[in-house]
């Protein structure tokens, strides 16, 4: 038995509280992931686990054991980054949570030539709008667009993404455009909604004065993904991130609306738990992707 990989199965089964997910995280089968954890149990003369139908939780020794596996295992992470780093090279798996069409549209086509430089580094990508549990899903670090973010993470800011509101060329042609946030109201609106968040009317500035716009509209989403395709859909009118409509935008197939008024920018974060602060592969990545998104002006500085 390979015991640093049998204790790297036993973290992730313990901070998953599963099984099949860790054996489908690590690209293998359930009985090999309960084989490993068995040889650990008795090679220490111990059970680690309290198995039932539905839930596996550590034992009192086996969370001893655990929280010594975790403290071991980071311990020679960051001593095998930093002689990999003093050769120029990161290694290793990264695991990076960032919601889906932000990833689609604004990470992943940006990874190449990060991935050229650290040839021996894995990248895997976890697609969710979610806000997952940093822990649980075994993410290095993540990246949240917006305010609500998880408790006891460090959060950085890396800037702010401008936010506009959007529709087709199609839509108006159709309505005609609104050129005061009162016309909004006449219009089909399409809103953000989530298990946190409801929009119920969008604010507005021009200068000093705020305007407060209700909004009812007939089709919400719980996605950027899901605005992005109704805006194509000629639905109606949505507050979004320029991002979303970059290349829509270019060939005037989408247009932003109210231009003199002013909305408020979402903040981007990365987030990672505060055991990870100071990883190398997390700093090399958040330093990457922040000058990338700089440079195709996806984020704008903080202010």
């Amino acid at each position: 038995m390979d015991q640093l990989s049998a204790m790297r199965i036993l973290v992730r089964v313990i901070e998953s509280g599963s099984f099949t997910a860790v054996a489908r995280e690590m690209g293998t089968s359930q009985p090999t992931i309960s084989k490993q954890i068995r040889g650990l149990e008795k090679r220490l003369g111990t059970s680690l686990l309290a198995r039932s139908t539905r839930h596996v939780a550590p034992t009192a020794q086996g969370l001893l054991y655990y929280q010594e596996c975790r403290a071991i295992l980071q311990t020679l992470d960051e001593v095998e980054l930093r002689i990999a780093n003093a050769e120029g090279q990161l290694s290793g798996v990264l695991r990076v949570g960032v919601p889906s069409a932000f990833g689609r549209m604004e990470v992943i086509p940006h990874l190449a030539p990060f991935l050229e430089m650290h040839s021996g580094l894995k990248i895997e990508i976890l697609l969710s709008d979610d806000i997952a549990n940093l822990l649980q899903s075994g993410i290095d670090v993540a990246f949240r667009c917006g305010h609500s973010l998880p408790e006891g993470v460090v959060a950085r800011k890396l800037g702010e993404i401008p936010s506009n509101l959007f529709a087709s060329k199609e839509y108006l042609a159709r309505y005609g455009i609104p050129q005061t946030p009162e016309q909004l109201a006449t219009h089909h609106c399409i809103t953000y909604q989530n298990t946190t968040v409801l929009q119920r009317y969008w604010q507005l500035k021009l200068h000093d004065e705020v305007f407060t716009v209700p909004v009812n509209g007939q089709l919400s989403c719980n996605s950027s993904d899901g605005l992005r395709a109704a805006v194509l859909a000629h639905l109606g009118i949505s507050y979004a991130q320029s991002w979303l409509f970059k290349t829509e935008l270019a060939e005037g197939e989408v247009i932003a609306l109210l231009p003199a008024y002013h909305l408020s920018p979402k903040p981007l974060y990365a987030i990672y738990l505060p055991e990870r602060r100071g990883n190398l592969r997390i700093g090399a990545l958040i330093a990457y992707m922040e000058q990338c998104w700089r440079h195709h002006g996806t984020l704008s500085l903080i202010d």
